[in-house]
């Protein structure tokens, strides 16, 4: 049970409310001690009965679970990163899971393409099944689509976990049997003093090897194609780490970072390919580690803000230099590679003349992120090629017909053009190095119906087509706007680069499949123009 008490953050030390009185800190703090002594007491009061259902409900749940599904299958095989998240994300809220023991197929809903179908279940693959004390929760967690008594929601209204995290999963009709052990794999023997060492670049733990590199100060270059050595495939995207200009620590720094994010490198002792762009050639970047600003203070969300400092700080483990917006119009903007504007109001802080400052820093090199609201403070501005999607409704009887509609269907018609929380598939230009280490396919978490034009001069990486909400409510006015319109995009302007991101990619810091779109905003795209070599 949540209590909310009046006042927000507004309130303060007291607050005059729409009745004249005034409603003061210590009254908040009474009412909530009160209504939390009356939670004990009914509590205690009816002690048998609480506990009898709460004993009860967990038994329902594990003897006769509700929905469709029997369980819940993961591919392991190529995700194995983030079935190894997901893993601990499971661990942490109590959620059994095992591993398929067997080979076996049938049918079950399959999360990347919407629509059931023949499943195909290989032995090792990640399974949570239904039925088990956690059962309810796991319904919620890994239902396709959450079934809402009424469109009238404040908050999200999807979040299924296999498009959180990015996963090609299924929900089956049938049981699948498990075991609680996972297969284990024996690592490689890696070759002593190896030429170079390759890892691939598939999810967010390869960009925290790649953090953890360049805080000990090795160099990485990266594929911008795919290639092959030694009979292997590598994808665009695969760090590169040569021996050539590094110390005699050179492998123990690359080995030790490894270990520290669990993750997996491959030695070669070539840097001629067998297919593909020989590693000295241009189409394999040298990576500069980025200084990265992030604009702090009143200016913006704290939310976005917050979500930000904690996905640098916690999660990347990249250091960051957070700037008050009040003084933002005085940095030194040339101290900076990347400068990440959070979502927020910028009309006192990125004034005109700001703004031409910030265009010769691009000029020069610099990147500029924007997320959210700066995203549409940025669009229509000089210099800047975003624009808003325009409105291509005509006037026509059923537009005016609006006009006439009732005042207590205010609310029902408002929400026809909002998004409070859906996801939609995302058509990705995974050749760009804005969508490395991705499918064709992204599912975005929209919490907003604004809609923005693909750029007509710049590389439009992630696209929303018709027909791409995948779960959760959204209006139909709101689908109409998003029809063919922005998610991601990103434009040069000079030798620098500024990069749109219309939706929140790390949205309350849980959405885990949009960090790697940061991750290459941050690393990746944008390094050809300031790479030398």
């Amino acid at each position: 049970m949540t209590y909310e008490q009046a006042g927000s953050g507004r309130a303060g030390l007291g607050i005059i409310t729409a009745e004249g009185d005034t409603l003061t800190l210590s009254d908040r703090i009474e009412h909530h001690y009160t209504t939390s002594l009356s939670t004990i007491e009914v509590a205690a009061n009816q002690r048998a009965r609480i506990t009898t259902e709460f004993a009860e409900y967990f038994q329902n749940a594990a003897s006769r679970p509700s929905g469709a599904h029997a369980a819940y299958v993961v591919r392991r095989t190529g995700q194995e990163d983030k079935v190894r998240v997901l893993a601990d994300h499971l661990d942490l809220l109590g959620i059994a899971y095992g591993f398929a023991t067997t080979a076996s197929s049938g049918a079950g809903f399959a999360y990347h393409s919407g629509s059931t179908e023949r499943v195909s279940i290989e032995s090792g693959d990640l399974v949570v099944p239904a039925a088990q004390p956690k059962g309810v929760l796991t319904g919620v967690l890994f239902e396709p689509e959450a079934e809402l008594e009424d469109s009238l929601s404040y908050d999200i209204t999807a979040w299924a976990l296999p498009y959180v995290y990015g996963l090609e999963a299924y929900a089956t009709e049938d049981e699948v049997t498990w075991t609680p052990t996972a297969p284990v794999s024996e690592p490689e023997a890696l070759p002593s003093r190896p030429v170079a060492y390759l890892a691939e670049w598939k999810s967010f733990e390869d960009a925290r090897f790649l953090a953890a590199l360049m805080r000990k100060g090795v160099k990485v270059r990266y594929a911008e194609l795919p290639f092959k050595v030694n009979n292997k495939s590598y994808d665009e995207g695969t760090l590169i780490m040569t021996r050539e200009g590094e110390g005699a620590a050179f492998d123990s720094l690359v080995i030790q970072a490894a270990r520290y994010t669990n993750q997996h490198v491959e030695a070669v002792n070539t840097t001629r390919v067998t297919e593909g762009a020989d590693f000295g050639s241009g189409d394999v970047v040298f990576m500069r580690a980025p200084r990265i600003a992030i604009v702090a203070g009143p200016a913006v969300s704290s939310y976005s803000l917050g979500e930000l400092w904690h996905f640098f700080d916690e999660q990347l483990e990249y250091s960051t230099t957070l700037v008050n917006s009040d003084d933002f119009g005085s940095l030194p903007l040339f101290r900076y590679d990347v400068i990440i504007l959070p979502s927020g109001s910028y009309g006192d802080v990125l004034s005109e003349g700001r703004l031409e400052e910030i265009q010769n820093w691009l000029r020069e090199g610099g990147r500029l992120i924007s997320l959210g609201n700066a995203t549409r403070f940025l669009a229509g501005k000089d210099g800047f090629g975003l624009q808003i999607k325009p409105d291509e409704d005509d006037e026509d009887a059923d537009s005016l017909g609006v006009r006439l509609r009732p005042y207590a269907d205010r609310n029902r018609h408002e929400i026809t053009e909002d998004v409070t929380g859906a996801i939609f598939r995302t058509e990705l230009d995974n050749t760009h190095p804005l969508a490395f280490g991705y499918e064709q396919d992204y599912f975005t978490l929209k919490s907003s119906s604004r809609a923005y034009a693909w750029l007509e001069d710049g590389w439009n990486v992630g696209v929303l087509k018709e027909g791409s909400r995948v779960a959760g409510f959204a209006g139909m006015e709101a689908l109409d706007a998003l029809n063919n319109s922005l998610v991601l995009g990103m434009e040069s302007v000079g030798r620098g680069e500024v990069i749109y991101f219309v939706d929140n990619p790390i949205y309350r810091g849980f959405y885990y499949s949009g960090r790697l779109l940061l991750a290459n905003a941050v690393f990746l795209a944008g390094q050809r123009s300031v790479a030398t070599y």
